[in-house]
């Protein structure tokens, strides 16, 4: 094993959960930084490439377990960045993986269409344009 994979070691605990956690430098963001040969390194990345080879170009790491610190390779998988954010904790990986909408209404082939890559309830839309029409008629008159 070469020295910066030693020190690379050296800075990981297992947790209760099965995880491999990164104890050393820590970004704002909570992943790790491994800093060796002058460049700084994620780690989860670095443990990737000594197992696997080269992150394909295009592909980012996924964090199967959720821990941003973790650099199991079992617990890690390559996928596009679309997979990862949608796979993710973030509003947008929320709802797409929502199945009705704010008010209740299914998220179904006949109640749901999509305008600039977003995702809108028709039910919702024909009640707020009654409402709408409503209010206008009601000034009008």
């Amino acid at each position: 094993m070469r020295l910066e994979q030693r020190r690379f070691w050296a800075k990981v605990r297992p947790d209760r959960f099965g995880c491999l956690l990164w104890i050393g430098a820590k970004k704002p963001l909570g992943y790790g930084n491994f800093t060796f040969g002058g460049r700084t390194y994620l780690p989860h990345r670095l443990a990737w490439e000594w197992k696997n080879g080269p992150i394909p170009e295009g592909q980012v790491i996924d964090h199967l377990c959720r821990n941003r610190l973790c650099v199991k390779v079992s617990h890690l998988q390559v996928v596009t960045q679309r997979v990862n954010v949608l796979r993710g904790n973030s509003p947008s990986g929320g709802h797409s993986r929502a199945t009705h909408c704010p008010k209740g209404h299914p998220y179904d082939a006949a109640n749901t269409h999509f305008h600039r890559g977003r995702r809108y309830c028709r039910e919702c839309e024909r009640e707020w344009k009654r409402m709408y029409n409503r209010r206008r008629r009601e000034t009008v008159a």
